[in-house]
C-alpha cells in the first residue's frame, strides 16, 4: 500500500483545524472529533492535530483543568499552542466556575499564546475567583479579549476587578 507523505497528511490536518472557531459555545464540533481521529491515527500525525486541538480549550471542571495541567507539563512544546480557553455551561444553566481561579493561578506564566478568554453561561460569585487570584491574569500578557456570555455578576465591583486585571484588553 503506498503511503502518503507526511505533508500531505500535515496538510488535510491543516485544512480540518481551519474550522476552529474560538467563540463557538458548542464545543463538540465535528472538526474536534476529526483531529481526535487524526492524533490517534499515528505518532506522526499526533503532534501536529494535539497542537491544533490545543487552540481552544474548553474547560467545565476541576477535572479539565487538571488533565490541561498534566499535559502541558508532560509535553511542555505545547503551551504555545493553547490561544483560547473557554469555561462555563453551555446548557442554559448559569454555573459558578470555582475551577477558574485553579486554571489562572496554575497556568500564569506558561501560556504564551493565550489571547481570548472566553466565559459562558455562568454565574461569577465571591467563592468563583479568590480577589488574590485576580492579580495572576495580569501574567497572561498577551490576554487581549475577554468574552463574556450568559455572566452574572454578585455585584458590580467584581466585573470591574475582572476587567481591571486584564491591562491587555483592546
Amino acid at each position: 500500500v503506498p503511503r502518503l507523505p507526511v505533508e500531505i497528511c500535515e496538510l488535510v490536518i491543516d485544512i480540518v483545524a481551519a474550522f476552529v472557531d474560538g467563540w463557538d459555545p458548542h464545543s463538540d464540533a465535528p472538526w474536534r472529533e476529526t483531529l481526535a481521529a487524526c492524533a490517534l491515527t499515528c505518532r506522526v500525525w499526533y503532534a501536529h492535530a494535539q497542537r491544533h486541538r490545543l487552540k481552544v480549550v474548553n474547560l467545565r471542571g476541576r477535572n479539565d483543568v487538571t488533565i490541561l495541567c498534566n499535559l502541558l507539563r508532560d509535553v511542555p512544546r505545547l503551551k504555545v499552542s493553547v490561544q483560547v480557553a473557554s469555561f462555563g455551561s453551555y446548557t442554559g444553566d448559569r454555573l459558578p466556575l470555582p475551577y477558574l481561579g485553579m486554571f489562572i493561578t496554575k497556568l500564569a506564566l506558561q501560556l504564551p499564546g493565550l489571547h481570548s478568554l472566553a466565559i459562558y453561561g455562568a454565574s461569577w460569585t465571591s467563592s468563583s475567583v479568590r480577589v488574590d487570584d485576580l492579580q495572576y491574569l495580569q501574567m497572561f500578557r498577551h490576554l487581549t479579549r475577554l468574552r463574556l456570555y450568559r455572566v452574572t455578576f454578585t455585584n458590580a465591583s467584581q466585573l470591574a476587578r475582572l476587567v481591571a486585571a486584564l491591562p491587555g484588553l483592546l
